[in-house]
């Protein structure tokens, strides 16, 4: 794409040149700059289109879970404000983040970041008439990882 649109504005650098009287090497560093700000506007597209996919996704488990924006905020440590600008596709998020995500939704980065397409539902059941501490879940959740390693390790020997 980048040689191609170089490629036709050589024709129309000779073109300007001719009518303008402008400096060959100006009107090259013109059309590098414009190339350059329209590659950079494709990054800021793909990354304004990935934290919609992320926070629809994060969205979506927070209710298939029965959590409320205030729960996992109090969880992740952060105000339930940035919870809303993440999962509005507004804000993103670090790594930290992420981990405790996956922990407490058993899903993997990828099924968050939107290249997976499934995950697998926790299968941890609490009394609903018990308040939920999501730390606790997301550290059961981490444990049963850990035993299905195990399980799939010695299962290869």
């Amino acid at each position: 794409m980048y040689n191609f649109v170089l490629y036709n504005f050589k024709y129309l650098l000779f073109f300007l040149k001719s009518i303008l009287y402008v400096d060959y090497n100006f009107v090259i560093f013109l059309i590098e700059m414009f190339i350059y700000f329209l590659v950079q506007n494709s990054k800021y597209q793909r990354w304004i289109i990935m934290n919609k996919i992320v926070g629809k996704t994060l969205n979506e488990l927070r209710r298939e879970n029965g959590y409320t924006q205030e729960q996992v905020s109090s969880y992740l440590e952060i105000t339930q404000s940035n919870l809303s600008k993440i999962e509005n596709g507004e804000r993103n998020f670090n790594m930290t983040l992420l981990d405790k995500l996956c922990l407490l939704y058993n899903c993997s980065p990828e099924y968050l970041l939107g290249e997976e397409d499934s995950h697998e539902k926790s299968s941890i059941a609490f009394r609903s008439d018990e308040k939920v501490d999501l730390t606790v879940v997301a550290k059961m959740n981490e444990i049963t990882g850990y035993l299905k390693l195990l399980r799939k390790l010695d299962g290869d020997k």
